[in-house]
């Protein structure tokens, strides 16, 4: 796969400390059973606002706009089932831990970044792509002089938008640019309830989570 991000050991068990912290009750369930809890892949998110599809021909490094944001992984014994957003603060040394949600995007992200092991092999690097409008993300994969984009998911449907299908960047730009704002479906129960917890205690020890695994190495 392209290029992740890697963050430094020091990064790392910084990060571990603060997701031990404020662990949820499934990490801390895992734990209990002696499965391992690892932070795993990391991305910058970059956002993509409504007014950047007006211009679908330019590439995607002119048209998204870094957030200061960074989403990552947490498996539970092999198994992505949170999302662990954190920024860092002012002067770039320290990190701030946002939240720790549970969500259905663990697993579909876990699945794209699998799949796109076997696409590409590029030394691109890989963003997380968030556009609003559609609640729409994707990886991005930005090339010298090309783009790709794979999507992970959407909460609006996109129709001529497939999953496992990798896009030149000009063409996810178009299909956006072109695409009306469909009817959200149904909500099925809570389906898409994401919760988020706070925690106080430390039911990790932090060697495990500073040994996380930070992408695949080649």
């Amino acid at each position: 796969m392209a290029q992740r991000h890697k963050f430094s050991k020091s990064v790392r068990a910084a990060l571990a400390v603060l997701i031990a912290k404020r662990a949820t009750p499934a990490a801390r369930a895992a734990r209990r059973a002696n499965h391992p809890v690892h932070l795993a892949e990391g991305f910058e998110v970059w956002h993509l606002l409504e007014k950047a599809l007006k211009t679908p021909n330019a590439r995607l490094s002119k048209l998204a706009q870094p957030t200061g944001d960074w989403q990552h992984l947490l498996r539970h014994g092999g198994k992505a089932t949170e999302i662990v957003s954190s920024r860092r603060e002012s002067g770039g040394r320290k990190w701030k831990l946002q939240a720790i949600f549970t969500s259905p995007l663990a697993k579909r992200l876990d699945h794209v970044i699998k799949w796109l092991d076997h696409q590409d092999d590029s030394d691109a690097l890989v963003r997380l792509l968030v556009v609003p409008k559609f609640g729409l993300h994707a990886l991005w994969i930005e090339e010298e002089h090309s783009d790709k984009v794979v999507l992970i998911e959407s909460t609006r449907p996109i129709l001529a938008l497939k999953p496992d299908v990798l896009y030149p960047g000009s063409q996810f730009l178009k299909i956006l640019s072109e695409e009306k704002i469909a009817p959200m479906p149904p909500l099925k129960g809570n389906a898409l309830k994401i919760s988020r917890q706070k925690h106080s205690g430390d039911p990790f020890e932090h060697d495990h989570l500073a040994r996380e695994r930070m992408g695949r190495n080649r």
